[in-house]
């Protein structure tokens, strides 16, 4: 449902190139704990990426917040979550995982339909 879409509080991506941020460093797939460490990172010049500020080299980071702020990469934890209308539970992404039987492959498969329709009516390669 659009609408409870839109009630999840999402922040703002307002930093820029040469911010000083702090970050948790490691793979994107792994979620927080109470056990992360923040260490200081800076923006890189795109204003997406960020950087160690000794070194300048890339890092890959699981979670960006200025200095003693909220996360960025995250929903604030206060947000209502989308509900099933069926119900009432809180509503599953429909995202196709290993091992996954409860998802909805109607959706998955009209949406291939949309693409390979979309994809005839392309003009032929000269």
């Amino acid at each position: 449902d659009p609408d409870e879409i839109a009630q999840i509080k999402v922040p703002a991506w307002d930093l820029s190139a040469g911010d000083k941020v702090e970050v948790v460093e490691g793979d994107v797939h792994k979620g927080l704990t109470g056990e992360d460490s923040w260490v200081p990172a800076v923006m890189a010049a795109d204003g997406c990426g960020v950087v160690d500020p000794a070194s300048g080299k890339s890092l890959t980071v699981r979670a960006v917040r200025r200095p003693g702020g909220f996360d960025l990469t995250r929903a604030a934890a206060d947000s209502p979550l989308p509900q099933c209308a069926e119900t009432g539970q809180a509503a599953r992404p429909n995202v196709l995982m290993f091992g996954d039987w409860q998802v909805n492959c109607a959706r998955i498969d009209a949406g291939q339909e949309r693409l390979m329709a979309w994809e005839q009516g392309l003009p032929p390669d000269e």
